[in-house]
């Protein structure tokens, strides 16, 4: 599994205290499967800036299509540090 998806997989799990669904994959929806709401989505996005270097979530940024999966999420993350996806 690829690093980025992966950190956000533990920080998922992190923020939900156990209550996270078995099984997350890049494909899981946050809102949907995962029973996420604005407000764990802000703990998320706190809790991977302070996981990874140089990110910074810009409000502009804040759309519905960045938070549709997690492997939405992981792009987005990739796009705004400069890093290619795989």
């Amino acid at each position: 599994m690829d690093k980025m998806v992966q950190a956000i997989i533990d920080s998922i799990r992190e923020i939900s205290k156990g209550n996270a669904a078995k099984e997350i994959t890049q494909d899981s929806r946050l809102f949907e499967d995962l029973n996420m709401d604005s407000v764990t989505i802000i703990e998320l996005l706190v809790s991977l800036e302070l996981k990874i270097d140089c990110f910074e979530a810009r409000p502009e940024d804040m759309v519905p299509e960045n938070f549709e999966t997690v492997g939405k999420l992981a792009e987005y993350i990739r796009t705004s540090l400069g890093v290619a996806n795989p």
